[in-house]
């Protein structure tokens, strides 16, 4: 499962995880909600492979052009 990543797992959770910490969501009438937001294993897991999947993608498209 964790063999076909590129980005080391540990450091793109940490990328999340503090993207997720300065996140402020807004709740209407000019409130803000800023938590603590929980990331299942299997949720991490779908972002980083879209993330890379996308990434690659990106690298591809100006490599050709």
């Amino acid at each position: 499962m964790a063999e076909s990543l590129l980005i080391p797992h540990r450091s793109f959770e940490r990328v999340v995880k503090e993207i997720c910490h300065d996140l402020k969501v807004h709740e209407g009438r000019g409130r803000y909600f800023q938590g603590h937001f929980r990331w299942e294993k299997d949720a991490l897991y779908a972002l980083q492979t879209m993330t890379e999947d996308i990434l690659l993608m990106v690298f591809e498209m100006t490599y050709f052009s």
